[in-house]
């Protein structure tokens, strides 16, 4: 039986709901099956996207940078890149690709994106087996990455080398690769994807559930 993974990634707004929803259903070589990314209706069109007050202007999770990103989510409204979407119709659509193909959850944070799903009213919970894409990753393939990532300039606070979306998806697709633009759908597809072909290369559906349990933490992978 072919096993098949759903990939979710969002974006969330300041009182901690989805604003920009995506997801993928790819097979283990990383095809994609199906996908979908989608503004929330009542919560991108209503509340203010995620900022820290405490950050300076320049940085992304700044209140100024989050002016800018809705600025460019509505440009993608316009150019048919993205649309506006009902919790309803993104559970229905979760609950057909549950149906068509089984699929295995999983995220780079399942932790945090299972929380601010479940305040939302999105229903990932239909799905029984699921993991954390980022747990895995650091048990299964960052000792192998974490030099290149070091090198790389992709450092934490305390300066390890770090573990997020962003350095990881560097170190499988190279240096020359765009950052990550943090909007669902794309890091989902672009950034995530590769990385769990590259962790699920040769290893079963047990090994990465196990690998995978466990609230990822953040000052970690940041």
């Amino acid at each position: 039986m072919k096993q098949y993974f759903l990939l979710v990634d969002t974006e969330t707004t300041k009182r901690d709901t989805v604003a920009d929803f995506g997801a993928v259903v790819i097979d283990r070589r990383g095809n994609i099956i199906d996908e979908i990314g989608v503004l929330v209706e009542g919560h991108f069109t209503k509340l203010p996207l995620f900022y820290d007050d405490e950050r300076p202007p320049e940085h992304l999770w700044s209140k100024e940078q989050a002016r800018f990103r809705r600025k460019r989510y509505k440009s993608m409204v316009r150019s048919g890149t993205r649309s506006i979407a009902s919790v309803d119709l993104i559970n229905l659509w979760l609950a057909r690709v549950l149906g068509e193909y089984q699929p295995v959850l999983t995220a780079y944070n399942l932790s945090f994106d299972w929380r601010v799903c479940q305040k939302t009213g999105i229903r990932l919970d239909m799905f029984r087996q699921r993991f954390c894409l980022c747990n895995a990753t650091r048990r299964l393939v960052y000792d192998e990455a974490k030099a290149w990532i070091a090198e790389a300039g992709y450092l934490t606070s305390t300066g390890k080398a770090a573990c997020s979306a962003d350095a990881v998806a560097h170190w499988v697709l190279g240096a020359d690769f765009p950052a990550e633009p943090h909007t669902a759908l794309e890091d989902a597809r672009d950034y995530e994807r590769p990385i769990l072909a590259r962790v699920a290369r040769g290893r079963s559906l047990k090994t990465l559930i196990r690998a995978g349990e466990g609230d990822c933490n953040w000052r970690e992978r940041a």
